[in-house]
């Protein structure tokens, strides 16, 4: 699934959203491309939904809420495949069990331009989620699990003991993640607000 930059997504939705007339925010616009995390497909999607929520409102620009409010709709509307591996993923009968804050810590880790990152980038995120420090030995074998076909294979895992390097199998399983995450809970009001500045912060920067 090739990626676009963040200059062509802003110009496809500008374009896009142009023809029909409406106006979006700034705010709104880097939202839709933070989430998207440069899948054309997620910003057709997501800018699809938000246009119905504010015309739902009797208005023709759209704002962040319009939004928020347009990952309930895009997540339901998303590929059934992605929704039963992040099932599969996530699936414990295990009290307090970590998968479902894992998972969404690796999608919102820093990661490079193929897509791989450390577990030493899954640790701020996680530990911020947590409001807890944690150490990397606490979720190792999570990400150990999730490239197991038990866990459905959603991570590749790449490199030698001591130095693996994770990515996600499906691209477009990163950003459904982090909408996952949203919808649920785990990503607080502090990250989604990150969501909407062209140059985005830390997600979740730790406080010390």
């Amino acid at each position: 699934m090739p990626r676009m930059t963040n200059d062509e997504l802003k110009e496809l939705i500008e374009k896009r959203i142009g023809k029909l007339g409406m106006s979006i925010a700034p705010d709104t616009k880097w939202k839709i491309i933070n989430l998207s995390k440069g899948l054309p497909s997620y910003v057709h999607g997501l800018g699809k939904f938000s246009c119905f929520k504010a015309l739902e409102r009797s208005s023709t620009s759209i704002v962040e809420d319009d939004v928020d409010s347009a990952i309930d709709n895009f997540i339901e509307s998303s590929q059934q495949s992605f929704k039963n591996a992040y099932e599969v993923a996530v699936r414990s009968n295990q009290p307090g069990n970590l998968f479902k804050q894992v998972i969404t810590s690796c999608a919102l880790a820093k990661a490079d331009d193929s897509g791989y990152f450390t577990p030493v980038a899954v640790k701020d995120p996680l530990s911020a989620i947590l409001r807890r420090g944690i150490g990397i030995a606490n979720f190792q074998n999570h990400l150990k699990e999730f490239s197991t076909k038990k866990r459905g294979e959603i991570l590749q895992r790449t490199g030698e003991e001591r130095s693996y390097r994770f990515r996600f199998r499906e691209p477009g399983m990163q950003p459904f993640v982090i909408m996952k995450g949203i919808r649920e809970g785990i990503v607080d009001d502090k990250a989604r607000l990150a969501l909407s500045f062209p140059e985005q912060p830390d997600l979740f920067p730790i406080e010390h």
